[in-house]
């Protein structure tokens, strides 16, 4: 869903996402037009179920939002304007299968804010920005190098237990863009 809203130089403009992101069937060791993880595969191997069928989708949060207050003003003979933007991003699972989301553990939540500030006439244009404004550490996915149940143990049980690499978002950039038309 958005929303967008604008009186003058003011715009409001504001987007979310519901998402119930759920397998309908159950995910089995070896796919077979029935989907019956008690029928063994072609070759007689066993078919394990894997995910029971209403699993979460992975890296998929139920809700993601957005909004963005802008004001543009006159400046002399300039342009300006000035932008607060939010995004969140809501708790994930980490993998479709449950026993290997048990062992990566959930994605938590997280919000950013960037701000700009920037003045533009008919060639040139300055901004001053910051992204990602209070530095928030989101993780947009995890994973370990090789099978879960083998290097990720939480436990230190082998020896790269514990060992997970997240895929981060990126941190807080603060700058200063100069651009001028041709």
């Amino acid at each position: 869903m958005d929303v967008g809203y604008r009186t003058g130089g003011f715009s409001l403009n504001a987007g979310m996402s519901y998402n119930d992101a759920k397998i309908r069937r159950d995910f089995c060791l070896i796919a077979n037009p029935a989907f019956d993880c008690t029928l063994p595969g072609p070759a007689g191997e066993a078919n394990d179920l894997l995910a029971p069928s209403g699993s979460r989708l992975p890296v998929t949060p139920k809700f993601k939002g957005n909004v963005v207050a802008r004001y543009e003003f006159p400046i002399s003979d300039w342009n300006g304007h000035v932008q607060l933007a939010a995004n969140h991003t809501g708790s994930r699972r980490t993998d479709l299968r449950p026993a290997q989301a048990a062992i990566k553990g959930g994605l938590d939540s997280y919000t950013t804010v960037d701000f700009s500030f920037g003045v533009k006439n008919d060639l040139w244009s300055i901004e001053a920005f910051a992204t990602n404004l209070f530095d928030e550490l989101g993780v947009v996915n995890t994973g370990v190098s090789c099978l879960e149940t083998v290097c990720g143990d939480p436990g230190g049980g082998t020896a790269l237990g514990g060992t997970f690499y997240d895929t981060l978002i990126k941190p807080r950039i603060i700058g200063l863009k100069f651009s001028r038309d041709f």
